[in-house]
């Protein structure tokens, strides 16, 4: 009988809970590892500090940069050919010393005072320089004064093609307008059944775009009757009803009362 009662108190050993076991092994790895982890947040830290300063660098820079291309533009008191000139080649110093957006902007504003001083070499090295850096409509603004500076040169393959990669590579506004100057290029080069292609192919993707009377114009300067825009459909509206619920055609509701 005493056997038995002893068995009967016999306890099982509680198996320890998963969150038991889980702190029990955070514990252990961290007073394991405690220096390795250490490492690591101070070397986070660091490199959160060393982007701060870098980010801060290139604001700086940015705003030195476009301080320094304000100034010269404002010392553009004359305008001989020289002033363009120095004026163009001071901005060029700007941009070899900047970076970003800041060394676009110089380097597009120096093309452009390259071209009044009638520099065309000068020209295309900047926005060759430009369009190798910028983004978006940077980027767009580049490569087209490339092409009109290709057509200028009667390099007019070389134009089309870029015209060509901005209306395939741009969408919206600046898709219809590299359209529209491809058209016109193509025109310039006597390439005509070309050009109403694009402009045939301009109508049709945007029907609905406020420069396609513009096309339009063109078609008919050149001869071709262009397609009519296509109406407006207006929504149809609903029959009133009267508060009666009384049929639309005017019927009397109350047919059949005396």
């Amino acid at each position: 009988m005493a056997e038995e009662n002893d068995e009967d108190l016999e306890l099982e050993l509680a198996d320890a809970g998963v969150a038991f076991r889980a702190e029990m092994w955070a514990t252990n790895f961290m007073m394991g590892y405690w220096k390795h982890v250490l490492a690591v947040l101070i070397a986070g830290l660091l490199a959160i500090l060393l982007f701060t300063q870098y980010q801060d660098y290139v604001r700086k820079s940015q705003r030195t940069a476009t301080y320094q291309i304000s100034k010269v533009e404002a010392s553009l008191e004359t305008d001989s050919k020289e002033a363009r000139c120095a004026a163009a080649n001071a901005l060029k110093t700007i941009a070899d010393a900047s970076k970003g957006t800041a060394k676009v902007e110089a380097l597009l504003k120096a093309s452009e005072l390259f071209r009044l001083c009638e520099n065309p070499e000068e020209q295309r090295l900047v926005l060759e320089a430009a369009s190798e850096q910028a983004n978006s409509v940077l980027k767009y603004s580049a490569v087209a004064a490339l092409a009109n500076l290709d057509l200028e040169e009667g390099k007019g393959d070389s134009a089309i093609e870029r015209m060509t990669s901005l209306k395939e590579g741009y969408d919206g506004f600046l898709a219809q307008r590299a359209a529209i100057d491809l058209g016109l290029a193509l025109e310039h080069l006597g390439r005509f059944d070309e050009a109403q292609n694009v402009y045939a192919e301009f109508l049709t993707t945007w029907p609905n775009s406020p420069r396609s009377e513009e096309v339009r114009g063109r078609q008919k300067a050149q001869g071709v009757t262009p397609v009519p825009p296509a109406p407006t459909e207006e929504p149809e509206e609903a029959e009133p009803e009267d508060a009666e619920g009384a049929a639309p055609d005017g019927g009397d509701a109350g047919e059949g009362e005396e």
